[in-house]
């Protein structure tokens, strides 16, 4: 009989997925298999995003265009990404082509947090297995998820071995 999966755990990697995470990472952000969680998410109705991505040789010039001005302003590039149906390898490629340099981060960190989030992170940090399952959440770096639970006197806990 498989065991049952406490639904806070279920619920965190259903607002993972919801986030942006693919199926993937959302299942392994909460611990929780792919495939449970896909079937999870089919069972509540949510719509599983499905990529067909597309090679560079296959992109035409104006996309080629959008994807860069795109690139360029900001957008994340989990956006670009399904927006164009492309994947990453396909992304530089054509930045490549037009000399566009890369950002310094992939998933750039925020550098400060609201106070709501500071709260959130705190109490997150109950439920959630590292310091770096919550930068990934929170969208910092490990090094400020300690500097907050620090500046909020959270006593930090062992590692596991």
């Amino acid at each position: 009989m498989p065991k049952k999966i406490d639904p806070k755990v279920m619920e965190r990697a259903v607002a993972a997925f919801r986030s942006g995470m693919s199926v993937q990472a959302a299942a392994e952000f909460a611990g929780v298999g792919d495939t449970t969680l896909a079937r999870h998410l089919d069972e509540l109705g949510i719509e599983r995003r499905r990529q067909v991505n597309r090679l560079a040789a296959d992109v035409d010039e104006d996309t080629t265009d959008q994807v860069v001005a795109d690139y360029q302003s900001g957008r994340p590039v989990d956006e670009i990404l399904e927006t164009f149906r492309i994947g990453i390898t396909t992304l530089y490629t054509l930045l490549d082509k037009r000399d566009v340099p890369r950002r310094r981060n992939r998933f750039a960190a925020k550098t400060e947090l609201s106070e709501a989030d500071k709260h959130n992170l705190v109490n997150a940090y109950r439920d959630v297995p590292s310091a770096e399952k919550l930068a990934q959440m929170f969208h910092v770096s490990s090094r400020k998820v300690r500097a907050v639970l620090d500046e909020q006197g959270v006593p930090r806990r062992r590692r596991r071995s």
